[in-house]
């Protein structure tokens, strides 16, 4: 680079929630949160992501030191199993800064096994990229024959004599992992290896560790596409051919079982995160960091920010912390500290179809496939909820802030464990707004989700949000996304009770949980109502917008089910899944796509 939840949030107790109860005050989300830094649970693993320390071999060697140092001092703690350069090694590919890039990854040898790739500043005269000439390949570096090509989870090198293309193979949380660490600008050659390693290992869950892939906030590079991104590898004098990230998609990620790709480079907000279904039908999370020179933070120059992956105990669900060793700190806005989860199986072609892979309770699709048709009335468990509708709100359309709803027409036993899910469309802003509700008298065991939806005031006006009233503990908890919706944009929306904590998803990332005040669902009286609530207060607090797809369960849906159905209305096999308009994601720094075909 030059000289880059979906969002867990304000702090590890509210993530990026507002959590309230009858006697909290709400909590607004700090920048940076000063704490020594809390080892994951049990049965966790870590990988550690080093990206672009080129201004602290220039400048502060210190700051690179400290970060190599903090991870060897706490790779048992944090059962930190791999540690991953990004590339920028250095900043100008002297002897000088290789030398102190040196004796700070040497802080790692023996403790934990890395993975270094190289970026532009790596290579040519003078780090200008010019050419494919760097010192890392110097035995007296990370060459043949050193400390760092010596290592016994190395897999192999493409070339005899050079080892700026590596791969790395390790167990960890029940997987067996591969690494594929690539030069900058990966030459066509070098991918075709790659996809080579990736067959040889077809068991192996694939992390891609490459300089330049993303930028934000969270595109890849496609020179196909616009030449006016900064830079882009096809902007430079590298020789050719080079691979930008939508090259490396298309030719390598895209056609094998990888679960990140990992990438630095790009500067402005050095941060970005796109998920896309590969053809084998998972999911890859392709994900930017950077923090060189302090990337639009100010705590200045030498902040020697980390990223930690955080695999917890489950092997699926990933907590992603950005955390500085010399500060001591981490920075917990939306795009620095979220969660996202690995989803291994195939995710279905149409968003109904994934759904009812999980076996809902209920799924109602309240669009009108064609003019006069009923809506789907679907239900899935004999003896449940049946799937029949009253009310008015037969379409997706019809729900205009003015009472039309949809309910249910059978009641259910209570549900002491449930989720509910919703994709919504809001048109105006400023009321409180039901979208899914149980709710009969604003108490005894009610449920409301929407725009806060119970009407006191308790969550942010244009917040989605959870409330749950609990008759027996006199309790009102409610969950709020930490950012205001916005209007004519589409919506995930996944609310579960556990029996123990209750849980907002929005757009497939953890938006708050808080410890469930009782957690049961009671529909036995009042059903289930869609759009609006049953209480009289403000009419019910009805929703003006679009509800098109929704859903019930008897569990808690798993964050990688929650982003395993938001995926599937991207996959447009069969037409737009999502009231006639394909789904946006409400966060500005995150981007799911329809997969690629061919």
């Amino acid at each position: 680079m030059i000289v880059s939840a979906h969002r867990i949030g304000c702090s590890s107790s509210t993530r990026h929630g507002l959590v309230l109860g009858l006697t909290l005050i709400g909590l607004a989300c700090a920048c940076v949160a000063r704490a020594a830094p809390i080892p994951p649970p049990a049965g966790s693993f870590t990988i550690a992501v080093i990206p672009d320390t080129q201004t602290y071999a220039e400048e502060y060697p210190e700051v690179f030191e400290a970060q190599t140092q903090w991870i060897a001092d706490n790779h048992e703690a944090h059962n930190i199993k791999y540690v991953l350069h990004l590339g920028d090694v250095t900043n100008d590919n002297s002897t000088e800064q290789w030398d102190r890039g040196l004796v700070a990854m040497n802080n790692l040898n023996g403790a934990v096994p890395y993975a270094i790739a190289t970026g532009n500043h790596d290579y040519g005269t003078g780090g200008d990229a010019g050419s494919r000439d760097t010192l890392f390949n110097d035995s007296a570096y990370f060459g043949t024959g050193s400390a760092y090509a010596s290592q016994p989870s190395i897999g192999g090198f493409y070339e005899a004599g050079k080892t700026d293309n590596s791969y790395h193979t390790f167990n960890a949380g029940g997987r067996d992992w591969i690494v594929l660490s690539l030069e900058w600008a990966p030459r066509d050659e070098v991918v075709e290896w790659g996809n080579q390693v990736m067959e040889a290992h077809p068991d192996h869950t694939g992390i891609l560790s490459v300089h330049a892939y993303s930028y934000s906030p969270g595109r890849r590079y496609d020179w196909g596409m616009s030449h006016m991104v900064a830079w882009n590898p096809h902007w430079y004098t590298t020789p050719e051919p080079v691979n930008d990230g939508q090259e490396l998609w298309d030719k390598l990620v895209s056609q094998h079982n990888f679960a990140l790709t990992l990438s630095g480079h790009y500067l402005l907000s050095g941060t970005g995160l796109q998920t896309s279904i590969n053809p084998s039908g998972g999911a890859t999370h392709q994900l930017l960091q950077n923090y060189q020179k302090g990337v639009q933070f100010t705590g200045g120059y030498d902040n020697g920010f980390l990223r930690l992956y955080e695999v917890q105990p489950d092997g699926i669900t990933v907590d992603v912390k950005t955390y500085s060793p010399t500060q001591d700190l981490y920075r917990t806005e939306p795009d620095q500290q979220f969660t996202i989860a690995l989803v291994d199986d195939p995710v279905a072609a149409t968003y109904s179809a994934d759904v009812r892979n999980d076996l809902p309770l209920v799924y109602y699709d309240l669009r009108t496939t064609r003019a006069g048709d009923p809506v789907e009335d679907e239900a899935y468990r004999d003896g449940e909820l049946d799937g029949a509708y009253t009310g008015t709100g037969l379409t997706a359309s019809d729900y205009d802030g003015t009472g039309a709803h949809t309910e249910t027409s059978a009641p259910t036993p209570r549900l002491s464990e449930w989720s509910m899910e919703a994709w919504v469309k809001v048109n105006a802003l400023g009321t409180s707004q039901t979208v899914l509700s149980n709710d009969r008298d604003g108490w005894n065991d009610d449920v409301l989700l929407g725009l806060c939806p119970d009407g006191t005031g308790a969550s942010a006006l244009d917040r989605w949000a959870i409330v749950h009233q609990d008759d027996g503990t006199a309790t009102r908890t409610v969950v709020a996304d930490g950012a205001d919706a916005a209007a004519y944009q589409w919506y995930h929306l996944v609310a579960t009770s556990d029996g123990s904590a209750l849980r907002l998803y929005v757009d497939g990332s953890p938006a708050g949980e808080a410890p469930a005040s009782g957690g049961d669902l009671d529909l036995a009286d009042a059903l289930l109502r869609v759009g609006q609530s049953f209480a009289s207060a403000d009419g019910g607090r009805p929703f003006n917008g679009e509800i098109a797809q929704v859903s019930l369960f008897d569990r808690a849906l798993t964050l990688s089910e929650v982003t395993s159905h938001r995926l599937a209305a991207f996959s447009q096999v069969l037409g737009a899944n999502v009231a006639n308009s394909a789904a946006t994601d409400s966060s500005a720094w995150a981007v799911t796509e329809v997969p690629e075909q061919g």
